[in-house]
């Protein structure tokens, strides 16, 4: 009985460890999005040229392809997430005295590379830990990510109004970045479990080496191990393939992650300029409706492990859909103040468990190695944001943002068909068909 309440403890630790990884993760880059009209001054950029600057970090993302996967399985999740990050904080600080263009785009694409990885082998790790915890807690781990994001947003904010220097302001977060990643690597260490992904061992660092027997049983005992589990099957010669239905199952799955990131889109780039061309509010408060989506998006992943242990994890990705097809329905029909934080909150609340969803779905899908489905997932979203957010300015170029808001109506509409489709095959699997 001690032992058990052992494994527990450590479980638990485990899991505010995974969350101090998105924490992480979301403050490092939030933190220099307040301060890029002050990087775009420094550079001499125009509008054109600076959205091409930081377009460079969607295309890092791009550039990581495999690279996560293959980080995964070889370092392990763990320590992908911990070193990843470390080395984000770095560039960042870097992009604060760069004073080139082209090194600070070249830095924000390291920046993209870097996040891809990270954000895959957070999400490995994450999943793992709810798998040994059982229950549902991914989403909340997500909602470390909002918590992170916002504040190491307000605290770019709060540098840039106090006057501090971009250099300096980077320089000192990046810091705290690093020592609050390293410690969250030593909470995050789960109990000890020898049988990797697909049934292969798994080291310390949880990264798996397929054909080598290994198990609770063995000589060696695998101290430490860290199993992910995804596709079925004992060893790599025996994994069945994915085939044309696992692909086509994963491509539904990033189309209903795209759908998630493209609404975040929507409230970072898109809400302060709707409130103030569309409907007319002062600056001072148009700021308020990325606000408003941010914190009904952290509530959102807060409700969503009980809700998606209650309702199932297809149920509630229908319901975000369908609130997220409201929430903009409702602004596009009565554009006014009221409807527009109206739309932010229920898209907000809607998108929250979206990307979780998509990411533990993919986890799962037979034939896939070991964080392949969670990489690609991430990869096909990241593709989403080189053309969610230009399809939206041409639009409200060709006619307004409130006609271009039928986007993320019709993804709130797409989510509801891949969630139903979802629950069908689940139904059938169940069934044995």
């Amino acid at each position: 009985m001690e032992l058990i309440r052992s494994s527990n403890k450590t479980w638990r630790r485990a899991r505010w460890g995974v969350a101090l990884m998105f924490f992480t993760n979301g403050a490092v880059i939030a933190g220099l999005l307040p301060r890029y009209p002050e990087l775009k001054d420094a550079l001499g950029l125009s509008n054109a040229g600076f959205g091409a600057l930081v377009a460079a970090v969607a295309v890092g993302s791009l550039v990581a392809s495999g690279l996560p996967a293959v980080a995964i399985r070889r370092f392990g999740a763990r320590r992908t997430a911990t070193v990843g990050t470390v080395l984000m904080a770095a560039v960042m600080a870097l992009v604060g005295i760069s004073p080139a263009v082209w090194a600070v785009a070249l830095l924000l694409g390291t920046v993209g590379l870097l996040d891809a990885v990270v954000d895959a082998a957070q999400n490995v790790h994450g999943l793992f830990v709810q798998e040994g915890l059982g229950k549902t807690v991914i989403n909340s781990m997500h909602a470390s990510w909002s918590i992170g994001a916002a504040l190491g947003g307000l605290g770019a904010a709060l540098a840039q109004g106090a006057g501090v220097g971009l250099g300096v302001h980077l320089g000192v977060s990046g810091l705290l970045v690093a020592a609050v990643a390293v410690l969250a690597y030593f909470a995050a260490a789960a109990p000890s479990v020898s049988m990797g992904a697909g049934g292969a061992p798994a080291d310390a660092e949880g990264a798996v080496h397929e054909g080598i027997e290994s198990g609770p049983g063995s000589p060696d005992g695998s101290e430490g191990a860290e199993a992910y589990p995804a596709g079925p099957g004992a060893t790599a010669s025996s994994r069945p393939r994915p085939g044309l239905r696992g692909w086509a199952f994963l491509m539904l799955l990033a189309l209903m992650a795209v759908a998630g990131a493209l609404i975040e889109d929507v409230g970072n780039n898109w809400s302060a300029n709707f409130l103030r061309d569309s409907v007319g509010l002062p600056l001072a408060f148009v700021g308020y409706g990325y606000v408003t989506l941010l914190v009904f998006q952290f509530l959102g992943r807060i409700l969503g492990d009980p809700l998606t242990d209650r309702f199932g994890r297809d149920r509630v990705a229908m319901a975000g859909g369908a609130l997220i097809a409201l929430g903009f329905g409702l602004v596009i029909l009565q554009p006014a103040a009221w409807s527009a934080f109206a739309a932010f909150a229920l898209a907000g609340f809607g998108c929250a468990t979206l990307i979780p969803a998509a990411y533990a779905e993919a986890n799962r899908v037979p034939g896939f190695r070991d964080g392949t489905g969670i990489t690609v997932v991430g990869w096909v979203m990241r593709i989403g944001f080189l053309f969610t957010s230009p399809a939206i300015g041409l639009i409200a170029d060709a006619s307004s943002l409130r006609v271009a808001f039928v986007i993320p109506l019709v993804s709130g509409c797409v989510v509801v068909a891949i969630a139903a489709g979802l629950q069908m095959r689940a139904r059938r699997v169940s069934r044995g068909g």
